[in-house]
């Protein structure tokens, strides 16, 4: 006999194949990685939680035993294990050394969502390390992990993590009173959540992702199980010889707009040799974007100190000096990933505009760059004699 009909349907759960079984996969962003929590990582875990300014918003106190170390890292592979909690070390890209945690708790499989969480060392506040590592958290949790949804809970005079969460998109949507007691004080919580469509549409922007889904279908395409994009430093002088090539493609697009740009054999090693000088110069950086281990672009940024008639808050800004995409790729988010990397860098600077400039026949790069959210500034106009 069949059984009877539950009383109501639930959706299919969540299978989360993103997560392997015996570890948290590796997240790698420019600075930092998000990885596996080791035995040899309760030393940093427990200076990391015993610093009471860290602690000062969590809903406990600050670590005082290094046992506690102990239990929560036993808690967290416990968490792992049935996959209700899923939570990363972060740890920087140079020497692989703990500075912070990340995490996605209360993860509903059925509905999809989970609760996003991070804490972050004292001695690199304000560097843009979490920034980064949290950004690269959502594309992996509204990506291959598969959630629509993330929620943060937030202690309402935690400014610096409101901060980081409404650049990254989160919007307030309530205020819950006295939720939390610890160490004998109430605490109110602002809860924040962010959607997948609002991630994955115009917002994207305004974020720094160093590792994409490669979209489908235009500007706004929901990604899928295509190319991955990941952007970097690019590695000199081994790839010089390739951003010397993007230089002549380049060249080439912008001769064909503005017949006086050289085309000729020795442009790009004068121009290259220009550019890494004033990177040197100016505090610059030379992103690339890389798609199946194939570097298919590059931005060039450096920074700008203007003219006194200019407001002091803006008299530095950001400027992107060049930018050039393989003409396969032009259609694959490989330039919006290259921008907001720059623009998280520059973010992480203190630096509050940025700046890039196009010839005023390429209506293509225009539309390009408005449609990031810059919009006309200056006008240089030109006459011959």
């Amino acid at each position: 006999m069949p059984a009877p009909p539950h009383p109501y349907v639930l959706e299919p759960s969540l299978e989360l194949t993103a997560v392997p079984p015996d570890c948290l996969p590796t997240l790698e962003a420019a600075r930092v990685r998000l990885r596996w929590l080791a035995d040899h990582d309760l030393g940093d875990l427990f200076a990391l939680f015993a610093d009471p300014e860290v602690t000062r918003y969590w809903p406990w106190p600050a670590f005082v035993v290094p046992a506690q170390a102990e239990t929560l890292l036993a808690d967290i592979r416990a968490g792992f294990t049935d996959r209700r909690l899923l939570q990363w070390g972060v740890a920087r890209g140079d020497d692989d050394s703990l500075i912070g945690t990340c995490l996605l708790a209360a993860v509903d499989r059925v509905h999809r969502r989970a609760e996003i969480g991070f804490a972050l060392a004292r001695p690199v506040w304000g560097s843009g390390l979490m920034l980064e590592a949290v950004s690269r958290l959502i594309d992996f949790a509204f990506g291959p992990l598969g959630l629509t949804r993330l929620e943060a809970d937030v202690d309402p005079r935690n400014l610096a993590s409101l901060r980081l969460l409404e650049r990254l998109g989160f919007h307030r949507e309530g205020l819950l009173r006295e939720r939390w007691r610890v160490a004998g004080e109430l605490q109110d919580s602002l809860v924040l959540g962010l959607l997948a469509r609002e991630r994955l549409g115009p917002r994207i922007a305004a974020v720094g992702p160093r590792e994409w889904r490669a979209g489908a279908g235009g500007r706004y395409g929901r990604p899928v199980e295509a190319n991955h994009i990941v952007t970097r430093i690019a590695r000199l002088p081994d790839e010089a010889p390739l951003l010397k090539r993007f230089i002549d493609e380049l060249q080439a697009v912008e001769h064909a707009i503005e017949p006086d740009r050289r085309v000729d054999d020795t442009v790009a090693d004068e121009y290259l040799a220009q550019l890494l000088k004033t990177v040197a110069e100016k505090d610059g950086r030379i992103f690339v974007a890389v798609v199946d281990e194939t570097v298919v672009g590059w931005l060039v940024t450096h920074v700008v100190e203007d003219a006194i008639y200019v407001c002091a808050e803006d008299r530095t800004y950001g400027y992107m000096a060049e930018l050039f995409v393989e003409a396969a790729f032009r259609q694959r988010r490989v330039a919006q990933a290259l921008f907001t990397t720059a623009e998280a860098d520059f973010a992480a600077r203190g630096l509050r505009t940025v700046e890039i400039n196009a010839l005023a026949g390429n209506a293509v790069a225009r539309a390009a760059y408005e449609s990031l959210g810059y919009r006309l500034y200056s006008l240089a106009l030109r006459k011959r004699l």
